[in-house]
């Protein structure tokens, strides 16, 4: 999260270059949702933060989208379904 003047910069805008960066660098296969939360300016402005990088995503298509908030992180983590909750990964039984 930016801070300008002393407040938090919740304008989509601002964070867009960051964003195309890292997507163009690393690719969608590459990048995984995380904050620091609650640390810093995040702790009031996490939902916003979420929009943010949701509406970000999502406009890259849902594959896209999916992939960065959990799919890729199956590869990084080699986590398993515990829960009814979680999502079922394609293949998995």
């Amino acid at each position: 999260m930016r801070v300008t003047d002393g407040k938090p910069s919740t304008d989509p805008a601002l964070y867009k270059p960051l964003l195309d960066h890292l997507f163009d660098t690393f690719g969608e296969d590459k990048l995984i949702f995380g904050s620091d939360w609650p640390n810093g300016p995040a702790v009031d402005n996490l939902g916003t933060i979420v929009q943010i990088v949701r509406d970000y995503f999502y406009a890259k298509g849902q594959a896209v989208a999916e992939k960065y908030f959990w799919k890729n992180s199956l590869a990084v983590y080699k986590w398993i379904r515990r829960d009814a909750s979680q999502p079922q990964p394609a293949g998995c039984g």
